[in-house]
């Protein structure tokens, strides 16, 4: 199932190209749980869907795991 999920959202936009009208419903439901707001200059989500809040998650606490100044030892200037 994470497979299947991980494919549809790795491929959105040709899925999305492919599907009929009902399964293209659906999907912007999943990918956009409270739809899209446009302000006259850009769209934004008001409510970001789950599978990409989990990667913003992910990806921060990546970078908390590493030392700033590397493995390596620190030499004198």
């Amino acid at each position: 199932m994470l497979e299947f999920a991980e494919h549809v959202v790795l491929n959105a936009r040709r899925m999305w190209s492919e599907f009929p009208l009902q399964h293209r419903r659906r999907m912007q439901k999943v990918l956009f749980p409270e739809g899209l707001v446009y302000d006259g200059e850009a769209f934004r989500t008001p409510l970001t869907c789950l599978f990409f809040r989990d990667l913003e998650r992910s990806e921060s606490e990546e970078y908390e795991l590493v030392a700033r100044t590397g493995f390596e030892p620190v030499l004198p200037a």
